[in-house]
This record gives structure tokens, C-alpha cells and sequence, in this order.
């Protein structure tokens, strides 16, 4: 797995192609086998826990990062399915994938919902990753990069959609921000 997203990171350093491409149907299917690994137990442990595991959620945050947005990719999507399975599977892997290119990305395809260049399953698929970093977040640098990097702003209009399951996830992150302000912004008095 390693070997075929290295190559193809490589191959489309810059920006990687919305096209539909055999390299991309083919890396489309290792993320894909990724992401459904990461439904069990035993494979958010291997993709959280060893080096091999943790290599390929590096690579693909790095192709996921370099996708042009707005996208409707199908790429997209199931980087976005991978990393929030694995994200799920302890506090701490939640930290180390996020990262300040990675939450941009987020952010912008979390638009508000009258921008019809997001597609709405991709917003859906940002939104769940967001939460499940939000909710997990375990460190104030990690706060403070989903803090800088992601507008409340769209949230909060985002509590206001046409669809149920946006106006609920939308309402968690922006609780799950509140709680990790309490968490890591608290000022001990100085007596």
C-alpha cells in the first residue's frame, strides 16, 4: 500500500488530478481498502499504531490535502472515510492526523450550504472527520490548529441546513469546540 501511494504522490506532486485516471481509480481502491480495514478493531490498530499503518495515513493526508476544492472527487471522499474510521479508534491518533493543510482543507469544504460547488456527501464525510477530531482532541496544539483553521462561522450556519443529519453534526463540533475551549483555554488564578 505504502509503495502505491508513495509513487503516486510522487508522480502528481503539485496537485493531484480530478480526472478520472487509472492511477487514480487505482489508488481510489487501495484507500477504499483502507477505509474498509479501518471498520474493525484489528485494522484501526494496525493503521493507528504501527509505522507501516501510520506511513500510509501520512500519504493519504498528503494526496487528500492536494485534491483541488471545491471537488465532487470520489478520492476525496474515501480519504476522508479512511481517516475518520482510524481517527475513531483512540484520542491520540485523532491528534496526530491533524495538521493545519489538513484542516484547511476541512474548512473548505465545509462551505455553507447555498455554495453549490460543494457537493453535499463531501461536506457530509469533512463534517464527520471534524467531529471526530474535535471530539477527540487531546492537546492544546492540536486545539489551537483545528481553533485557527476552521470557521465557526460556517458551522454555526450550518446549524440552520435543510438536512437533519448537517444541522446535528454542525451542532456536536461546534459543543465539542466549546468543551475543548473549557479544556485548554481555563486560566488557573494566581492566588
Amino acid at each position: 500500500m505504502s509503495g502505491v501511494l508513495t509513487s503516486f504522490n510522487d508522480t502528481y506532486q503539485p496537485k493531484i488530478p480530478i480526472t478520472d485516471t487509472e492511477e487514480t481509480r487505482f489508488v481510489l481502491s487501495i484507500i477504499g481498502l483502507v477505509a474498509n480495514l479501518s471498520t474493525v478493531d484489528a485494522g484501526r490498530r494496525f493503521f493507528s499504531q504501527t509505522n507501516s499503518g501510520k506511513n500510509v495515513i501520512r500519504l493519504i493526508i498528503c494526496i487528500l490535502i492536494r485534491i483541488p476544492s471545491p471537488s465532487a472527487n470520489q478520492l476525496k471522499k474515501i480519504s476522508y472515510s479512511a481517516l475518520y474510521n482510524v481517527s475513531n479508534y483512540t484520542v491520540k491518533i485523532s491528534s496526530q492526523i491533524i495538521n493545519a493543510e489538513l484542516i484547511t482543507v476541512i474548512n473548505n469544504d465545509i462551505k455553507d450550504v447555498n455554495d453549490t460547488r460543494i457537493e453535499p456527501d463531501l461536506r457530509f464525510f469533512a463534517l464527520k472527520l471534524l467531529q471526530s477530531l474535535i471530539r477527540n482532541v487531546c492537546n492544546k496544539a492540536a486545539y489551537e490548529i483545528l481553533l485557527n483553521n476552521i470557521e465557526q462561522s460556517r458551522l454555526v450556519t450550518l446549524t440552520s441546513a435543510v438536512d437533519a443529519e448537517t444541522v446535528n453534526i454542525s451542532r456536536n463540533i461546534l459543543d465539542a469546540f466549546s468543551k475543548a475551549k473549557e479544556q485548554f483555554e481555563t486560566k488557573i488564578p494566581m492566588s
